[in-house]
């Protein structure tokens, strides 16, 4: 029995061989089939992404049409106010009022505050108003007026 014919030792390596073969196969359909669920995710993904641009393309470009046609008809009237001395040769359609700005666009956009009542009267008696100057500085300023002394220092001179 120790002596196997070379047949079977053939059939045995060829059905270890078919044996390998199909796990490869089995391992490649399984990473086939990952890929494409993750293809179809991303066109789905991607096909959001367009749907959404083009809503944002639409809303953009309405706009933009809708300002042209009123700058056209500004520029109509601006003309016929030039040539015709105020009378319109077209009647321009009414621009639409702007809203009312929200609170919270009228906030400070570099986020100063006004000084409460105490730094209030701190600065006025301190400053005074800031374009105002008394006359007892204006007179210290013109008789010692500042570095002087450094435009005539003759070490700085060479």
């Amino acid at each position: 029995m120790a002596s196997v014919g070379p047949e079977l030792e053939w059939a045995a390596r060829l059905s270890v061989q078919l044996q390998t073969l199909s796990e490869m196969a089995e391992n490649l359909t399984f990473r086939v089939l990952e890929l494409e669920e993750r293809l179809s995710e991303q066109d789905h993904q991607l096909v959001s992404l367009q749907m959404a641009s083009v809503e944002l393309t639409d809303g953009i470009t309405q706009a933009m049409e809708e300002r042209m046609v009123e700058t056209e008809d500004r520029l109509v009237r601006i003309e016929s106010l030039l040539q015709g001395g105020g009378q319109r040769s077209s009647p321009a359609r009414s621009l639409r009022a702007l809203p009312k700005p929200s609170p919270k666009d009228l906030e400070d956009p570099y986020g100063v505050e006004d000084p409460s009542p105490e730094e209030a009267a701190f600065l006025d008696e301190t400053h005074g108003d800031p374009g105002e100057i008394n006359g007892d500085e204006e007179d210290a300023f013109m008789e010692d007026p500042p570095f002087l002394e450094d435009l005539h220092d003759e070490s700085l001179a060479s």
